[in-house]
C-alpha cells in the first residue's frame, strides 16, 4: 500500500524529474512531448500527462510507478502535465511539486490568452461535453475555470515565488512554432546533450482541433471513461498511437461555433489586466496577443 503523501518522503534523486513543462492548456503541450520523445535525447512518461503531483491523492500510485514511466534510461527525464497550472481547481500542486522535485527545471508555455480559451472550448466540444455556445457559455463555471487557466499571472505566481527564476522558461507560443531557436532555448533549459539538433526537427502537430476532428467521437468520448483512463496510464505510448492512426479519417466530421466579436471583446476584457500583470512578471511583450 502506498504511504500516505503527506508522510511520503521526496522522491529520491533518481525517480524525480530533471524537468516538467507545467502548461499551459493548448498550448503545444503535446506537440513538445512528441518532439523530446522523437529525438531520442530526454526520457518521457509512457503517459504523455501523468499528473502525479497533482494531488495527494494521485501521488498513491507510488513513486515505483512513477519511476516506471520514464523506463530504465541515464536521459534527462522530462514530464509533461499542463494540469499543473490549473491552481483555481488543484492549488497545492505547486507545494507538492516543490517537495518531490523541487530541483526541477520548469517549463511554461504562453499561447494569446483569448486563442487558448477558445481553443479549449472547441476541444472540450470535440471531446464530447455539452456546451452551450459560445456567448450563452460565457456565464457558465465551466467559462470561469478556461478563463482562469488563460490567466498567466496568476497560474504562475506561486512558481515564481518558490522557484529561482533562472529554474523556469517562459515560451512563446508562436516563437515555437516558427522560431526553430526557440526549441533550442527549450532543449538548454532541460539539460539534453544536443539542443541544436532539436531545431532540424520538425514540430510535430499533435492535438491541434484538425487532429482532434479526424478522430471519432466514440474514441474522444472513450477517454473520459474508467477505461479510457487505465488505457493512458498503463498502455504503452506507441500503441495508443498506433490506434489513433488506425482510426483516423481524412475528413473533418464536427462543426466548431465561432466566437463572435463581442464574445471575443468580453474575453479581452476579463484577460487584460492579467497579461499586463504576466507580461510585467516575464519582462516579455507578446506584441503579437490581442490583449
Amino acid at each position: 500500500m502506498a504511504m500516505g503523501t503527506c508522510e511520503m518522503r521526496p522522491l529520491e534523486s533518481d525517480i524525480a524529474p530533471d524537468a516538467i513543462v507545467i502548461g499551459a492548456m493548448r498550448a503545444g503541450t503535446t506537440s513538445l512531448y512528441h518532439l523530446f520523445r522523437q529525438s531520442g535525447q530526454a526520457s518521457v512518461p509512457e503517459s504523455k500527462e501523468t499528473d502525479f503531483f497533482l494531488t495527494p491523492v494521485n501521488m498513491e500510485v507510488g513513486a515505483s510507478w512513477y519511476s516506471r514511466q520514464f523506463g530504465k534510461s541515464n536521459l534527462p527525464k522530462i514530464d509533461f502535465c499542463p494540469n499543473y497550472t490549473k491552481r483555481d481547481v488543484f492549488p497545492d500542486t505547486w507545494r507538492l511539486i516543490k517537495k518531490h522535485a523541487g530541483n526541477a527545471k520548469l517549463v511554461f508555455v504562453a499561447r494569446d490568452p483569448v486563442k487558448r480559451v477558445v481553443s479549449q472550448y472547441k476541444h472540450s466540444i470535440l471531446f464530447g461535453e455539452d456546451l452551450p455556445s459560445p456567448s450563452e457559455w460565457l456565464d457558465t463555471k465551466n467559462a470561469a475555470h478556461a478563463i482562469n487557466v488563460s490567466r498567466y499571472a496568476y497560474q504562475m505566481q506561486p512558481f515564481f515565488d518558490h522557484w529561482d527564476r533562472d529554474d523556469i522558461l517562459i515560451v512563446d507560443f508562436a516563437d515555437m512554432l516558427k522560431e526553430p531557436k526557440s526549441l533550442v532555448r527549450v532543449g538548454q533549459h532541460v539539460g539534453v546533450s544536443d539542443p541544436e539538433a532539436l531545431q532540424t526537427v520538425e514540430l510535430p502537430s499533435k492535438n491541434s482541433a484538425a487532429d482532434l476532428n479526424a478522430l471519432p467521437n466514440w474514441w474522444h468520448r472513450m477517454r473520459s471513461t474508467r477505461l479510457g483512463h487505465m488505457v493512458r496510464q498503463h498502455a504503452p505510448r506507441s500503441l495508443v498511437e498506433n490506434a489513433r492512426n488506425a482510426i483516423r479519417s481524412k475528413s473533418q466530421k464536427n462543426v466548431l461555433p465561432d466566437f463572435d466579436a463581442s464574445v471575443i471583446k468580453s474575453l479581452q476584457d476579463q484577460l487584460s489586466p492579467d497579461a499586463e500583470a504576466f507580461r510585467k512578471a516575464t519582462n516579455m511583450r507578446f506584441e503579437h496577443w490581442c490583449v
